[in-house]
């Protein structure tokens, strides 16, 4: 099962992909990071976004015996790749 910690951080990457291209790198990390110590402070917020439009409710359920997951990191960036085998 997935903690608060795992949600709030797979909602940071959906809300930093989502910013404007034209803004640079650092723009959308420290957008991010204001995001998630405002997770931090306030978990209704985050109970709340678990079904928004931000996430799916289901997002971690792929997550078992029968998926892969792959994260590449780099100095400002990381990169989750999820592929998941469905019967």
């Amino acid at each position: 099962m997935a903690s608060n910690v795992d949600w709030a951080n797979a909602m940071h990457d959906r809300l930093v992909d989502a910013l404007p291209s034209e803004w640079d790198q650092e723009t959308k990390e420290l957008i991010g990071h204001a995001f998630l110590g405002g997770m931090a402070e306030y978990p209704d917020i985050l109970r709340q976004l678990k079904s928004s439009s931000l996430i799916e409710s289901d997002y971690f359920d792929d997550l078992g015996g029968d998926s892969d997951l792959r994260i590449i990191e780099g100095n400002r960036y990381q990169i989750r790749i999820k592929t998941s085998y469905r019967k």
